[in-house]
């Protein structure tokens, strides 16, 4: 693999679920699967989020957002050194910081 800045990186499917916690309740999320290339090493890895339960309604509805969000975890990983054959934590999407003025 080459350095940390030659990643690229695509969302390339998702999947809406209920998945199962270790406290045996079952909650909604969805699973990504990031498409990502590195000179021309190839890897699928999958990326679980759930909605913060305050998340306002335009942003549980906006996809591209959440996809986003996912991408810039992943390359947040990337950055600190994390590998592709390492499995990732899943992540809570909120809403997002309101800009500043």
């Amino acid at each position: 693999m080459d350095d940390n800045n030659d990643w690229m990186m695509r969302i390339e499917g998702a999947m809406n679920a209920n998945f199962l916690q270790e406290d045996g309740a079952s909650i909604p999320g969805t699973e990504w699967a990031v498409g990502l290339k590195n000179g021309d090493d190839l890897f699928k890895v999958m990326v679980r989020t759930y909605l913060a339960d305050d998340v306002r309604s335009e942003v549980a509805e906006n996809v591209e957002y959440q996809g986003q969000t996912v991408l810039g975890y992943v390359w947040d990983m990337l950055q600190a050194g994390w590998t592709p054959d390492q499995e990732l934590s899943p992540i809570v999407i909120g809403n997002p910081r309101e800009a500043e003025e």
